[in-house]
């Protein structure tokens, strides 16, 4: 006779077997954005913190304004990491204010390819912006307007501001790179953005480069508006982004 042979386990030993049990979720990448007051070692505290739990810096950029420092991180997390230990060690570091959130896996350049994943170079547009004038309020927000308006969002961006000399008016600066979000429309025209900067030139009294940004075409002494006021460079942009959006409609 056979008898069925029973083995008791009890239950805080599977509880303990089912705990200690490691399982492996999906990696993920998180920002983290930070301020407070620029000291010795603060981007040090933060590495440490990343390091100890195992994750892993992509990028990062910091810069001090208005007495403060402000530290952006891109990291990669592992899935075997603690995601609310790193979360909770991260917004622990001494005198800094720290917000953190899911990011995606940045695009990668393939110098093999000649290919750059997660991007389709036939329907991108990417352009370097320049500003230089007097300081007055709202010129920041009149550019932003015209990139919104016409599908263009900032991938970087910066603005300073300085006296000018002999006194009067401080000087302002801001200068940048924006690309196109999403695959461009036939009727997309790049010299729509121009003609709207152009009347930001007019009213607001300030100088702005737009050029796309083209190895293949354009050096690094290559800029549109600078020397001409629009003159024989606007009509060198309508030749060549009239044959581009001729390719395009193709």
């Amino acid at each position: 006779m056979n008898f069925a042979r029973h083995i008791h386990i009890p239950y805080q030993a599977v509880r303990r077997l089912t705990v200690s049990a490691t399982v492996r979720g999906a990696d993920q990448h998180i920002l983290v954005t930070s301020a407070g007051k620029d000291r010795l070692g603060a981007l040090k505290d933060f590495t440490n913190v990343i390091h100890a739990k195992n994750a892993n810096i992509v990028d990062t950029k910091g810069t001090r304004l208005g007495g403060l420092f402000s530290l952006t991180i891109l990291a990669k997390v592992p899935g075997t990491a603690d995601r609310a230990a790193l979360d909770t060690a991260l917004k622990s570091v001494s005198g800094f204010e720290t917000m953190i959130m899911p990011a995606s896996q940045p695009a990668y350049y393939d110098p093999d390819l000649e290919t750059q994943i997660q991007n389709d170079a036939d329907n991108e547009f990417t352009a370097y912006f320049k500003v230089e004038g007097a300081d007055h309020p709202g010129i920041i927000n009149k550019v932003m307007k015209v990139f919104e308006a016409n599908g263009l969002s900032i991938d970087n961006m910066s603005t300073t501001s300085e006296g000018a000399p002999y006194g009067g008016t401080d000087l302002f600066m801001m200068e940048g790179v924006c690309n196109h979000v999403g695959p461009l429309s036939k009727d997309w025209k790049a010299m729509t953005v121009l003609e709207a900067l152009r009347e930001i030139e007019a009213s607001d009294n300030v100088d702005i480069e737009f050029q796309e940004m083209d190895d293949d075409e354009w050096g690094e002494d290559d800029e549109w508006g600078e020397d001409d006021e629009w003159g024989e460079g606007e009509d060198e942009m309508n030749e060549i982004f009239g044959e581009r959006a001729s390719e395009r409609a193709l």
